[in-house]
């Protein structure tokens, strides 16, 4: 599979690395964790953390209806239960409507830095020791900035966030995800 220049698909390398995250999160605090997909898109991302995690609570929040519907109704049943959270991921209504801990979050809304800021800051908080945060779209290739500079934004989010934050390691990493794990 290759990336769009939305950002919006995900490789078979970056679902397997979700998928073994979500199934590191439950090893450590059991089957029922909670799962958070900021930005579902077509919904593979969902399917990744829900094939790790087979029942765990599993959360989609996207602004557009459309793209929380998912669009792969043949595996929909996969998905189930998913809760559904129409909104602005950085909302402060949207983010207390889920309470801590999550134990991963894949973070793949807006691409424009002040969207990205305000997901690491507004959700990071909630992830206990052990848990784990991914991004997507992080250092696309070249030909994806240049036709969407707006990318850029997730780059200079996370490296700030890396820069001020103690406490995070790299864990994982394929095409244009990256993920840490709190160890502290």
């Amino acid at each position: 599979m290759s990336m769009d220049i939305r950002g919006d698909l995900v490789t078979y390398a970056e679902k397997l690395v979700i998928k073994r995250l979500a199934e590191e999160a439950v090893a450590h605090f059991g089957p029922e964790i909670t799962m958070v997909n900021i930005g579902v898109g077509p919904g593979a991302t969902l399917h990744a953390l829900r094939l790790g995690a087979p029942r765990g609570r599993l959360i989609g929040i996207d602004i557009s209806p459309h793209r929380l519907s998912g669009r792969c109704p043949k595996r929909q049943d996969l998905l189930e239960p998913l809760e559904k959270i129409l909104g602005d991921s950085n909302s402060p209504e949207v983010q207390s409507q889920i309470q801590a801990p999550v134990h991963v979050i894949l973070i793949d809304g807006g691409h424009r830095y002040e969207i990205v800021k305000g997901d690491i800051e507004g959700w990071t908080p909630k992830i206990p020791v052990g848990g784990f945060v991914i991004f997507h779209d992080f250092s696309p290739p070249k030909k994806f900035l240049n036709r969407n500079p707006a990318l850029e934004g997730v780059n200079r989010a996370i490296k700030e966030w890396r820069a001020k934050v103690k406490g995070w390691a790299q864990c994982g990493r394929a095409d244009s995800s990256i993920a840490f794990r709190r160890v502290k």
